[in-house]
């Protein structure tokens, strides 16, 4: 089980770090206009709006309480039910992986010195 969740992390951060490395233009970075100070002040306000909203609402809101019986599960249950009933979500996981790769290296070879 931790060498799946190690497989799925890895895989996130490498798409992560081509994402960042193949969008990133320094050719254009010169040419781009500067922002000016109100919209970064009303980005900052409306994102400390969004975050102090789902502050309150996760404090205000009712948690229901699990049931017992759900709390029996043991590392050895988890993983059996990871490899038998829940296989096809890591194959989906990598197969969106792999087209997060692919996606970003087509649009890092057209985006480039255009």
């Amino acid at each position: 089980m931790a060498f799946m969740q190690m497989l799925v992390y890895v895989g996130a951060l490498c798409v992560t770090i081509t994402f960042a490395i193949m969008l990133a233009e320094t050719s254009d970075a010169n040419r781009a206009p500067r922002r000016n100070r109100l919209s970064l002040f009303l980005g900052a306000a409306a994102s400390c709006a969004i975050t102090a909203a789902l502050v309150v609402q996760s404090i205000v809101a009712p948690w229901p309480e699990t049931p017992p019986s759900q709390m029996e599960g043991t590392i050895e249950r988890i993983g059996q039910a990871l490899l038998s009933t829940y296989s096809m979500s890591f194959e989906l996981i990598s197969v969106v992986l792999v087209v997060a790769m692919v996606g970003a290296l087509a649009l890092a070879r057209h985006g480039r010195d255009k």
